[in-house]
């Protein structure tokens, strides 16, 4: 961490002494991390080793706000750089993010915002054959047997640098921390409206 570690909120900058500082845990309790894409380009920023930048959002959905955790690599060691504090509204994915703090909080909200039946590409979920990939179609409502438990008021996101805009596609990325097990959410947007179209399981 580069000390005194500068947290900008606003207009206003306060600077973190060592003495300060609290540990972070992120996402680690939860056993998994979420990551945001406009397009399944994006998503190969993740395994490309020649990022020098990540920020880790934390997203309150509820309170609208963003803490954006800025890391620099410099000469091959990653550093904590700064802190922004920003309002959802001033994100790229300032849309995505109004539809999901309602999306994962409201049951029949989600009913009215799946398709169904939702497209799924994944194993086979009565199958035998893990390895075996199928193309079919699942009923709506099934649609959380294949995530993790899903994230309440706080969401994180992790942005290697792509540019989210108002995109009128998002992937939300479900992405385990020890088992590597990958769940793919594509949402698409007709005019102001955001509705789940596909499932990606791997």
């Amino acid at each position: 961490i580069v000390f005194p570690l500068e947290v900008k909120s606003g207009d206003e900058t306060h600077r973190v002494q060592r003495q300060e500082w609290k540990m972070e845990k992120f996402f680690r309790s939860q056993g998994y991390y979420t990551l945001i894409f406009d397009n399944a380009k994006q998503m190969k920023l993740v395994k490309d080793t020649s990022v020098n930048k990540v920020t880790v959002e934390r997203i309150q959905l509820h309170g609208g706000m963003v803490e954006q955790f800025r890391f620099e690599r410099n000469n091959g060691q990653w550093v904590l750089a700064g802190i922004d504090h920003v309002h959802a509204s001033k994100t790229g994915n300032a849309s995505f993010l109004t539809f999901l703090d309602k999306f994962l909080d409201d049951v029949a909200y989600q009913s009215q915002t799946i398709d169904n039946p939702l497209v799924y590409v994944g194993p086979d979920p009565e199958g035998e054959d893990e390895s075996k990939v199928i193309h079919t179609e699942i009923p709506a409502e099934e649609w959380k047997d294949f995530l993790p438990d899903l994230p309440g008021d706080v969401l994180y996101n992790i942005d290697y640098g792509q540019t989210n805009g108002s995109s009128n596609q998002k992937i939300l990325m479900f992405k385990g921390i020890s088992n590597g097990l990958e769940t793919q959410l594509v949402f698409n947007r007709n005019g102001n409206d955001w509705k789940l179209t596909k499932l990606n399981a791997q």
